[in-house]
């Protein structure tokens, strides 16, 4: 399937030119900058709501019927109330879903007052926070990110090189090898403007594009491939199996490799045995350390601890000043440093490195000079193996601090499943799958250090 890039909806990570039209809703230079650097869903919620409220013109008119497809409601954690939330036994994704709804506000809230200052079409049509939050949703459910390729094949140009290089023979101004030589400046001019700079530059294209947005995700097993295409200024969806598709079939596509963590709070889902899933423990200044010492036999020097300090691996203060423009486009930004368990690594390699200094005896940090990267792999067998205690022990004890056990939650899914059609509240099934697969992530982490 082809779709005209015309039709898609896109922003870059940086800033960007505004088409004519969208160029007429932020009418003064105030407004103009705000868009510019706002976030790339912003940046779209606000394109998105342009085009529900009539106000792009001719591009109203052609993109109407998906306008009208988007869902106008979404059952994402933002939406959840703080029992729902609490329910999810997971402190990570509550106080991301927080520092969402309180960063959103403050988007709305800083756009908005200078798009009423501006008098703009936006704000007389009341832009809500209800209709931003939606753009924002559709946004960021929708959206698919790239490295900016720079802009499509342009054959205008190389038609007019073309025509250039006829009249100069033409005319006798000069020699053929003359004429090569220019042909071959806008040539690599065109290399370097299109595929050379973007990179060197970083940028990043966010685009929602038409149809293709409606495939749903699958993340094992095969999937379609999205695309743009240089030469004809298009974005394709192709199947690359071998079988066909039938009419009855939906064609999936991988949205990358997302953990359960952003599959539910952005997306509204969770992954069985998802490959890209994460768990994070609380940073490790705040593990139970009368706990671990009891455990590995060994006692924490109050110097070392230091040194972690100062190297941040004991994470950030719960009081740390969150950094709210590095949290606008990150999704689920670990901001106070948690303990990162990967399903592919395991615990956090940078952490086990912590552990091995924590646990370290004096004649063994002697030996090692004192210098913390004789720790970034196993410095002993027995250093080695109370740094393994230690980090067991704290995840049994994160296991353990939970409020259901893998087994009840295994009996009440199975129990919801066969009785889905009952179910009042759909939110619980989500919420026990997904504390379900968390525990489960936990569970095969400790038994990896039996």
């Amino acid at each position: 399937m082809e779709v005209p890039s015309d039709l898609s909806l896109s922003v870059t990570s940086t800033r960007d030119d505004l088409s004519s039209q969208m160029g007429l809703l932020f009418p003064s230079e105030e407004s103009k900058s705000a868009y510019f650097d706002a976030s790339w869903f912003v940046k779209l919620s606000l394109q998105l709501n342009a085009l529900d409220k009539n106000l792009l013109g001719e591009r109203n008119a052609l993109l109407r019927t998906w306008i009208n497809s988007l869902p106008r409601k979404f059952d994402t954690p933002f939406h959840w109330s703080r029992d729902k939330l609490l329910q999810l036994q997971y402190p990570f994704l509550i106080a991301s879903v927080e520092r969402q709804r309180n960063s959103w506000r403050k988007m709305y809230d800083d756009i908005y007052s200078l798009l009423s200052e501006s008098n703009s079409p936006l704000s007389s049509q009341n832009l809500s926070y209800d209709d931003f939050v939606w753009g924002c949703e559709c946004a960021r459910s929708r959206a698919f990110s790239a490295s900016f390729t720079g802009n499509a094949f342009n054959f205008q140009q190389y038609a007019f090189t073309f025509v250039l290089i006829i009249a100069y023979l033409g005319l006798n101004l000069g020699t053929i090898e003359q004429a090569a030589n220019g042909a071959a400046l806008v040539i690599c001019f065109t290399i370097l403007k299109d595929f050379v700079l973007p990179k060197f530059q970083r940028k990043r294209c966010y685009v929602i594009c038409p149809i293709i947005d409606m495939c749903n995700h699958v993340g094992n097993g095969e999937s379609a491939n999205v695309a743009f295409e240089y030469f004809k200024n298009s974005y394709t969806l192709s199947v690359t199996q071998n079988e066909n598709i039938s009419s009855q079939s939906q064609i999936v596509i991988n949205y990358g490799p997302r953990s359960n963590d952003q599959l539910l709070q952005y997306y509204g889902f969770v992954e069985n045995y998802n490959l890209y899933d994460i768990y994070v423990l609380p940073p490790l200044r705040q593990w139970d350390i009368d706990a671990l010492e009891k455990a590995s036999g060994r006692t924490f020097s109050s110097d070392r601890l230091k040194i972690l300090d100062k190297l941040g691996l004991l994470g950030d203060n719960p009081e740390a000043i969150l950094d709210e423009e590095r949290m606008a486009d990150d999704i689920n930004d670990n901001t106070s440093n948690g303990v990162v368990i990967t399903r592919s690594t395991g615990l956090d390699p940078a952490i086990m490195q912590a552990l091995r200094i924590l646990v370290a005896t004096d004649e063994e940090w002697k030996l090692s000079n004192e210098n913390v990267a004789q720790f970034s792999s196993k410095f002993s067998d027995t250093n080695e193996n109370c740094a393994n205690i230690v980090a067991q022990t704290y995840m049994e004890i994160e296991l353990a601090s939970k409020d259901t056990t893998i087994q009840h939650d295994e009996q009440l899914l199975s129990s919801m499943e066969q009785e889905q059609k009952k179910i009042i509240d759909d939110h619980m099934l989500l919420v026990v799958k997904f504390r379900l697969e968390k525990k489960k992530l936990l569970k095969e982490t400790i038994d990896s250090y039996n």
